[in-house]
C-alpha cells in the first residue's frame, strides 16, 4: 500500500491532537509527572478502547490549535494561505 508523504503527514497532524486530548485529559494529567499514575488512571477508565476525543468528553490541550495552523500554513498540506508556497515531494 502507497501512502503518501501528504496522507502521511495529514495522519501525523490527527494523531498529535488525538494524543493531546487524551494526555491533557480536561487538565487532570497536564502536569502529573507519574506515568505509572496515567496509566492506572486509564485503566480505571477502561483503557484506551473506552476513551472518546470529541468536544463533550475530553478537550483539545491548548497546544493543540497551533498543530492545525501548522497544518493550515504548511506546502505539504495543500491548504497554504497567504502567497507562494513550495511543491510538496511525494
Amino acid at each position: 500500500m502507497d501512502v503518501t508523504l501528504k496522507e502521511r503527514y495529514e495522519a501525523s497532524m490527527v494523531l498529535s491532537g488525538v494524543g493531546d486530548a487524551i494526555g491533557y485529559c480536561n487538565g487532570k494529567w497536564e502536569f502529573c509527572r507519574s506515568g505509572a499514575k496515567i496509566h492506572e488512571e486509564l485503566h480505571q477508565l477502561g483503557g484506551l478502547e473506552q476513551i472518546t476525543v470529541n468536544r463533550m468528553s475530553l478537550f483539545i490541550y491548548d497546544s493543540t490549535p497551533g498543530y492545525c495552523s501548522a497544518y493550515d500554513h504548511n506546502p505539504c498540506s495543500g491548504v497554504t494561505r497567504g502567497a507562494g508556497g513550495a511543491d510538496c515531494p511525494g
